[in-house]
């Protein structure tokens, strides 16, 4: 639900990949461990009770967790000049560039992926000839080449997660 602000025009059948899964395996774990709500990253802050409260990511909402983090090292400039001038629906950006250039995909598989139809032309439709099995195939093995260019193998999440005092 990336793009619209209605929640039912804007679902789309999204393939996962085997990174994605075992990404959102950590996210479902950490969340458990910790006693987190949210079905969504969140940035969490510890209070002087230990009390961890979720706090929704925004640009102001990260570039005060990058001060606490990074401090006023390079490495933190560099982050934050990333997060100043992206804008959120950044991956919409990188997918589009991504499979401009493969002109082997049909372009109603890039709709659908995208959330773009005309009324009538839904990919889901009742009378659609959209081809979900190999769409699946398809998207799938788009998004395990895009992760290799932008995705870490790894991702520590846990050593971002506040400790209780002691």
């Amino acid at each position: 639900q990336e793009k619209a602000k209605n929640m039912f025009s804007s679902k789309r059948e999204i393939p996962l990949s085997d990174r994605a899964l075992k990404i959102i395996g950590w996210f479902e774990r950490v969340k458990q461990k910790y006693g987190l709500l949210s079905n969504v990253p969140v940035l969490l802050q510890l209070d002087d009770t230990g009390a961890i409260t979720e706090i929704q990511m925004s640009k102001k909402s990260i570039e005060e967790f990058l001060r606490l983090v990074c401090g006023d090292d390079k490495e933190h400039e560099f982050i934050l000049k990333f997060v100043r001038t992206t804008n959120l629906n950044f991956g919409r950006h990188v997918f589009t560039s991504f499979v401009s250039v493969d002109s082997l995909i049909p372009q109603k598989y890039i709709d659908a992926f995208l959330g773009h139809y005309s009324i009538g032309t839904e990919d889901q439709g009742r009378y659609t000839d959209f081809n979900n099995a190999d769409y699946i195939v398809t998207m799938r093995d788009v998004i395990k080449e895009i992760e290799e260019h932008y995705f870490p193998h790894l991702i520590g999440v846990e050593q971002y997660v506040p400790t209780t005092h002691t």
